[in-house]
Protein backbone atom coordinates (compact mmCIF):
# COMPACT_ATOMS: atom_id res chain seq x y z
CA UNK A 1 0.00 0.00 0.00
CA UNK A 2 1.15 3.44 -0.93
CA UNK A 3 1.30 6.60 0.56
CA UNK A 4 -1.07 8.34 -1.26
CA UNK A 5 -3.72 4.92 -0.37
CA UNK A 6 -2.79 5.64 2.92
CA UNK A 7 -3.35 9.51 3.34
CA UNK A 8 -7.04 8.68 1.69
CA UNK A 9 -7.77 5.94 3.97
CA UNK A 10 -6.53 8.22 7.31
CA UNK A 11 -8.44 11.37 6.00
CA UNK A 12 -11.60 9.18 5.40
CA UNK A 13 -10.78 7.43 9.53
CA UNK A 14 -10.57 11.05 10.67
CA UNK A 15 -13.97 12.37 8.73
CA UNK A 16 -16.02 9.24 9.93
CA UNK A 17 -14.79 10.25 13.61
CA UNK A 18 -15.68 13.58 12.93
CA UNK A 19 -19.06 12.66 12.12
CA UNK A 20 -19.40 10.20 14.57
CA UNK A 21 -18.27 12.79 17.41
CA UNK A 22 -21.07 15.33 15.53
CA UNK A 23 -24.12 12.67 16.64
CA UNK A 24 -22.75 12.28 19.64
CA UNK A 25 -22.82 15.97 20.49
CA UNK A 26 -26.05 16.34 18.94
CA UNK A 27 -27.57 13.35 21.24
CA UNK A 28 -26.30 14.78 23.92
CA UNK A 29 -27.14 18.88 22.91
CA UNK A 30 -29.20 20.81 26.11
CA UNK A 31 -33.08 20.00 25.45
CA UNK A 32 -35.40 22.51 27.17
CA UNK A 33 -38.61 21.10 28.44
CA UNK A 34 -41.66 23.57 30.19
CA UNK A 35 -43.20 22.35 33.31
CA UNK A 36 -46.14 23.48 34.89
CA UNK A 37 -48.65 21.78 37.53
CA UNK A 38 -51.36 23.94 39.07
CA UNK A 39 -51.56 21.97 42.02
CA UNK A 40 -48.23 22.35 42.99
CA UNK A 41 -48.51 25.96 45.09
CA UNK A 42 -44.51 26.26 43.48
CA UNK A 43 -46.19 26.55 40.42
CA UNK A 44 -49.76 29.02 41.22
CA UNK A 45 -49.17 30.39 44.79
CA UNK A 46 -48.43 32.48 47.34
CA UNK A 47 -44.97 33.92 47.77
CA UNK A 48 -44.34 36.25 50.19
CA UNK A 49 -41.16 38.36 50.59
CA UNK A 50 -38.86 38.75 53.59
CA UNK A 51 -37.58 41.83 52.94
CA UNK A 52 -40.40 43.62 52.46
CA UNK A 53 -43.04 41.91 53.95
CA UNK A 54 -45.28 41.88 50.99
CA UNK A 55 -46.82 38.90 49.11
CA UNK A 56 -47.83 37.97 46.16
CA UNK A 57 -49.60 34.96 43.72
CA UNK A 58 -47.49 33.93 41.30
CA UNK A 59 -48.06 31.76 37.98
CA UNK A 60 -44.37 30.07 37.33
CA UNK A 61 -43.15 27.28 35.28
CA UNK A 62 -40.09 24.72 35.70
CA UNK A 63 -37.73 24.62 33.10
CA UNK A 64 -35.83 21.36 32.87
CA UNK A 65 -32.95 20.55 30.93
CA UNK A 66 -33.72 16.51 29.72
CA UNK A 67 -30.55 17.05 27.59
CA UNK A 68 -26.65 15.43 28.79
CA UNK A 69 -24.83 18.79 29.01
CA UNK A 70 -25.07 22.62 30.28
CA UNK A 71 -28.08 24.36 28.73
CA UNK A 72 -25.62 28.03 28.11
CA UNK A 73 -27.40 31.97 28.23
CA UNK A 74 -31.10 30.72 28.83
CA UNK A 75 -33.72 33.23 28.04
CA UNK A 76 -37.61 33.45 28.46
CA UNK A 77 -40.43 35.25 26.75
CA UNK A 78 -43.68 36.00 26.31
CA UNK A 79 -45.45 36.81 23.61
CA UNK A 80 -49.18 38.11 23.76
CA UNK A 81 -51.42 35.85 21.10
CA UNK A 82 -55.02 37.36 21.96
CA UNK A 83 -56.01 40.05 24.49
CA UNK A 84 -59.54 41.44 26.12
CA UNK A 85 -61.29 44.38 24.77
CA UNK A 86 -60.30 46.22 27.62
CA UNK A 87 -56.36 46.20 26.80
CA UNK A 88 -54.03 49.15 25.78
CA UNK A 89 -50.44 49.61 26.76
CA UNK A 90 -49.62 45.66 26.72
CA UNK A 91 -46.16 45.48 24.97
CA UNK A 92 -46.35 42.08 22.37
CA UNK A 93 -43.51 40.77 24.02
CA UNK A 94 -41.82 40.35 27.12
CA UNK A 95 -38.64 39.27 28.80
CA UNK A 96 -39.20 36.82 31.60
CA UNK A 97 -37.54 36.97 35.07
CA UNK A 98 -35.92 33.57 36.56
CA UNK A 99 -36.40 33.20 39.89
CA UNK A 100 -33.77 33.63 42.38
CA UNK A 101 -31.88 36.58 40.38
CA UNK A 102 -31.95 39.87 42.06
CA UNK A 103 -35.11 42.15 40.47
CA UNK A 104 -34.23 45.23 38.05
CA UNK A 105 -35.32 47.76 36.55
CA UNK A 106 -34.55 45.87 32.96
CA UNK A 107 -37.61 46.39 29.95
CA UNK A 108 -36.51 44.67 26.96
CA UNK A 109 -32.96 43.33 28.22
CA UNK A 110 -33.00 39.68 28.99
CA UNK A 111 -30.92 37.81 32.14
CA UNK A 112 -29.85 34.92 30.84
CA UNK A 113 -28.83 32.13 33.03
CA UNK A 114 -27.50 28.32 32.35
CA UNK A 115 -29.52 25.40 33.41
CA UNK A 116 -27.78 21.96 34.34
CA UNK A 117 -29.93 18.86 35.07
CA UNK A 118 -31.79 20.80 38.38
CA UNK A 119 -34.66 22.53 37.08
CA UNK A 120 -34.92 26.29 37.01
CA UNK A 121 -37.83 28.20 38.24
CA UNK A 122 -39.36 31.04 36.06
CA UNK A 123 -42.19 33.64 36.76
CA UNK A 124 -44.69 34.26 34.41
CA UNK A 125 -47.42 36.28 36.12
CA UNK A 126 -48.30 37.63 39.41
CA UNK A 127 -50.82 39.35 40.61
CA UNK A 128 -50.88 41.60 44.74
CA UNK A 129 -53.41 42.21 47.35
CA UNK A 130 -54.45 46.55 47.58
CA UNK A 131 -52.00 47.73 50.23
CA UNK A 132 -53.00 50.76 52.30
CA UNK A 133 -50.08 53.01 52.96
CA UNK A 134 -50.74 53.85 56.66
CA UNK A 135 -47.74 55.88 57.02
CA UNK A 136 -45.34 57.39 54.99
CA UNK A 137 -41.80 58.46 55.81
CA UNK A 138 -39.75 59.76 52.82
CA UNK A 139 -35.84 59.16 54.89
CA UNK A 140 -33.82 56.74 54.61
CA UNK A 141 -34.81 53.92 57.09
CA UNK A 142 -32.31 52.94 58.93
CA UNK A 143 -30.77 49.66 59.03
CA UNK A 144 -32.22 48.21 62.22
CA UNK A 145 -35.80 49.20 60.72
CA UNK A 146 -34.70 47.31 57.60
CA UNK A 147 -34.22 44.60 59.46
CA UNK A 148 -36.89 44.58 61.32
CA UNK A 149 -39.42 44.44 58.41
CA UNK A 150 -41.19 41.13 58.76
CA UNK A 151 -44.52 39.27 57.92
CA UNK A 152 -47.12 38.10 60.21
CA UNK A 153 -50.13 35.94 59.48
CA UNK A 154 -53.68 37.19 60.28
CA UNK A 155 -57.15 36.03 58.91
CA UNK A 156 -58.31 37.47 55.82
CA UNK A 157 -59.15 41.20 55.65
CA UNK A 158 -58.11 44.59 54.99
CA UNK A 159 -54.47 44.81 53.69
CA UNK A 160 -52.26 47.53 55.41
CA UNK A 161 -48.64 48.22 55.15
CA UNK A 162 -46.73 50.32 57.36
CA UNK A 163 -43.45 51.35 56.93
CA UNK A 164 -41.88 51.26 60.03
CA UNK A 165 -43.52 48.14 60.96
CA UNK A 166 -45.20 45.10 60.10
CA UNK A 167 -48.20 44.45 57.12
CA UNK A 168 -50.69 43.07 59.15
CA UNK A 169 -54.60 41.75 57.94
CA UNK A 170 -53.28 39.41 55.54
CA UNK A 171 -55.21 36.14 54.41
CA UNK A 172 -54.45 32.75 56.13
CA UNK A 173 -54.17 31.22 52.81
CA UNK A 174 -50.37 32.88 51.91
CA UNK A 175 -48.18 30.47 53.44
CA UNK A 176 -45.01 28.59 52.54
CA UNK A 177 -43.21 29.78 49.64
CA UNK A 178 -40.76 32.73 49.80
CA UNK A 179 -38.64 35.07 48.16
CA UNK A 180 -35.52 36.08 50.36
CA UNK A 181 -34.66 39.07 48.01
CA UNK A 182 -36.57 42.01 46.10
CA UNK A 183 -34.97 45.30 46.68
CA UNK A 184 -33.27 45.95 43.05
CA UNK A 185 -29.23 46.02 43.01
CA UNK A 186 -30.41 49.60 41.83
CA UNK A 187 -29.67 52.15 44.74
CA UNK A 188 -33.35 52.70 46.02
CA UNK A 189 -34.58 54.45 49.04
CA UNK A 190 -36.28 51.19 50.46
CA UNK A 191 -39.45 53.38 51.50
CA UNK A 192 -39.68 54.80 48.41
CA UNK A 193 -39.33 51.52 46.98
CA UNK A 194 -42.10 50.15 48.97
CA UNK A 195 -44.33 52.40 48.68
CA UNK A 196 -43.58 52.04 44.84
CA UNK A 197 -45.37 48.82 44.77
CA UNK A 198 -47.69 49.21 47.33
CA UNK A 199 -49.84 51.36 45.53
CA UNK A 200 -50.14 49.11 42.26
CA UNK A 201 -54.02 48.48 41.75
CA UNK A 202 -55.26 44.75 43.17
CA UNK A 203 -57.47 44.27 40.06
CA UNK A 204 -55.90 42.91 37.56
CA UNK A 205 -52.22 41.17 37.40
CA UNK A 206 -48.60 41.72 35.53
CA UNK A 207 -46.56 39.85 33.53
CA UNK A 208 -43.17 38.92 35.54
CA UNK A 209 -40.61 40.94 33.49
CA UNK A 210 -37.58 42.92 35.88
CA UNK A 211 -39.17 46.54 35.50
CA UNK A 212 -42.90 45.30 36.62
CA UNK A 213 -41.71 43.25 39.39
CA UNK A 214 -39.58 45.82 40.84
CA UNK A 215 -42.07 48.72 40.11
CA UNK A 216 -45.73 47.53 39.28
CA UNK A 217 -47.23 50.72 39.83
CA UNK A 218 -45.36 52.37 36.43
CA UNK A 219 -44.86 48.76 34.42
CA UNK A 220 -48.12 49.72 32.50
CA UNK A 221 -46.63 48.13 29.24
CA UNK A 222 -46.96 44.88 31.61
CA UNK A 223 -50.40 45.02 33.42
CA UNK A 224 -52.94 42.46 32.21
CA UNK A 225 -56.53 44.24 33.17
CA UNK A 226 -59.19 41.46 34.16
CA UNK A 227 -60.35 38.92 31.40
CA UNK A 228 -58.77 36.06 29.36
CA UNK A 229 -55.46 35.94 27.86
CA UNK A 230 -53.93 33.94 25.54
CA UNK A 231 -49.59 33.67 25.85
CA UNK A 232 -47.28 31.82 23.88
CA UNK A 233 -44.49 30.98 26.08
CA UNK A 234 -40.94 30.23 24.40
CA UNK A 235 -38.01 29.09 26.30
CA UNK A 236 -34.38 29.12 24.00
CA UNK A 237 -30.52 28.46 25.03
CA UNK A 238 -27.07 29.05 23.04
CA UNK A 239 -26.59 25.31 22.39
CA UNK A 240 -29.52 22.95 22.50
CA UNK A 241 -33.28 22.96 21.61
CA UNK A 242 -35.86 25.62 23.36
CA UNK A 243 -39.13 24.62 24.04
CA UNK A 244 -42.42 26.62 23.67
CA UNK A 245 -45.90 25.96 25.32
CA UNK A 246 -48.98 27.89 25.32
CA UNK A 247 -51.10 29.44 27.92
CA UNK A 248 -54.19 30.57 29.43
CA UNK A 249 -53.87 33.12 31.75
CA UNK A 250 -57.05 34.94 33.48
CA UNK A 251 -56.12 37.97 35.17
CA UNK A 252 -58.48 38.31 37.97
CA UNK A 253 -60.85 41.10 39.37
CA UNK A 254 -59.55 40.00 43.25
CA UNK A 255 -55.84 38.73 42.78
CA UNK A 256 -56.10 35.88 44.94
CA UNK A 257 -58.35 34.69 41.51
CA UNK A 258 -55.10 34.26 39.47
CA UNK A 259 -55.27 31.60 37.61
CA UNK A 260 -53.03 30.17 34.57
CA UNK A 261 -53.64 26.92 32.57
CA UNK A 262 -51.25 25.00 29.91
CA UNK A 263 -52.79 24.60 26.56
CA UNK A 264 -49.73 22.75 24.84
CA UNK A 265 -48.36 23.37 21.40
CA UNK A 266 -49.84 26.68 19.07
CA UNK A 267 -49.71 23.92 16.23
CA UNK A 268 -51.87 21.83 17.88
CA UNK A 269 -54.32 24.78 19.15
CA UNK A 270 -54.49 25.83 15.51
CA UNK A 271 -55.74 22.59 14.48
CA UNK A 272 -57.96 22.59 17.00
CA UNK A 273 -59.61 26.04 16.07
CA UNK A 274 -58.42 27.80 19.38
Amino acid sequence: MDWSTIRILLGTIAFIRGIIRDIKRWKERPKLRVEFNPKLPSDLGYYRYVDLGIIRKFGCVRVRNIGKSLALRCVATLEILKIPGNTNNLDPEHTLHWADINYSFKTTEPEPIDIGSEPRRLDVVFSQPKYKIVKENKTVMPEEVKNSLALDYYPAGTYSYEFHGRMASIPAVASGSVITTTTPSTPLDLGDYAQQIVRAPSKGSWIAMPIALSIPDIANQAYLPPGEYLVKLRVTCENGRGDTICFKIISPNNWKDLDMKMLGQLEKLKNRGL
